[in-house]
């Protein structure tokens, strides 16, 4: 087989390939491309009722340049939203969308360009903003985690419209001294239900 039978591909060609069987994993925040010319590392850790986690790594020069401040730029990314897809036979089959919260910078011994770590949350982290303490007389759980959800942003609402025992009305449920989260979670767990998030909703 000579050089002139294979065919060269852009990276666009690749990701849309619908028989390419290896997956790719595309960055983008506020609309943007996110790294889209900088090498990275992704890792994505998903749970039942715990805050789903994600970190990047990327070489330190993605954001900032050596003879300026630490992290004087990529700093600015705190509280950014970020979305990840994972791309597979020419489709996204995983999406996921968080919320930067931690940027640090890691130096090599002995000087050079360290590594920028990127880490977030699932939007469930905007329910943990302190504890409370609230009461709810004679309501079901779909009108109790409206009720302790109703002052956060969409992303952070949670659809109860799948459980099977969300429904009954409660006689009396206090939440005692528990950020809104875990007062969710604790709902979750002791009525048998799961709470978790799918990468665009609770």
């Amino acid at each position: 087989m000579e050089l002139k039978d294979f065919k060269l591909k852009s990276f666009t060609e690749f990701l849309n390939d619908k028989t390419n069987p290896v997956v790719y994993c595309l960055l983008s925040s506020n609309g943007k491309d996110f790294l889209a010319k900088e090498s990275y590392k992704v890792e994505l850790h998903q749970y039942n009722c715990q805050h789903d986690t994600f970190t990047i790594e990327t070489p330190e020069d993605s954001f900032d340049k050596f003879h300026e401040y630490i992290m004087e730029h990529s700093r600015d990314l705190l509280g950014d939203p970020l979305t990840i897809k994972f791309y597979q036979y020419g489709k996204v089959v995983q999406h996921f969308s968080g919320i930067i919260t931690k940027i640090h910078c890691k130096r090599k011994t002995g000087g050079g360009y360290g590594t920028l770590y990127i880490s977030g949350n699932a939007p469930s982290i905007l329910l943990d903003s302190g504890k409370e303490c609230q009461s709810y007389e004679n309501k079901t759980l779909q009108e109790i985690v409206a009720t302790a959800t109703q002052e956060y942003d969409e992303s952070a609402k949670v659809d109860t419209s799948a459980g099977v025992n969300t429904t009954r009305t409660l006689p009396y449920t206090v939440q005692y001294q528990e950020s809104d989260y875990d007062f969710i979670c604790r709902l979750a767990k002791y009525y048998g239900e799961y709470f978790y998030y799918d990468g665009s909703k609770l």
